[in-house]
């Protein structure tokens, strides 16, 4: 499967994926179905391996702050709270 068809299937479930997700996509997308109302936007590497561990228990987290730390991660602000986020996940 190449990137713009993966693009595409994450996109048609409503998800945006970062670039990081095509080294490690394997094409299982059932972890994505364990999503209620409050899910994330963004699928990256991180949360794509954390939550296709996991199985089918996604925990009850604030998404729009996990991305904003995600964010500030990625900026090199602030490594401490997404890096809390991430062990709340697993």
């Amino acid at each position: 499967m190449n990137s713009a068809e993966i693009v595409d299937r994450f996109l048609g479930k409503q998800f945006l994926i970062g670039p990081d997700l095509f080294d490690c996509y394997d094409g299982d997308e059932t972890f994505l179905d364990a999503f209620s109302k409050d899910r994330p936007l963004v699928i990256t590497k991180d949360l794509f391996s954390i939550l296709r561990n996991n199985g089918v228990t996604v925990p009850e987290i604030n998404w729009v702050e996990f991305e904003k730390s995600r964010a500030f991660f990625e900026k090199g602000k602030e490594h401490r709270i997404y890096s809390t986020f991430l062990d709340i996940l697993a």
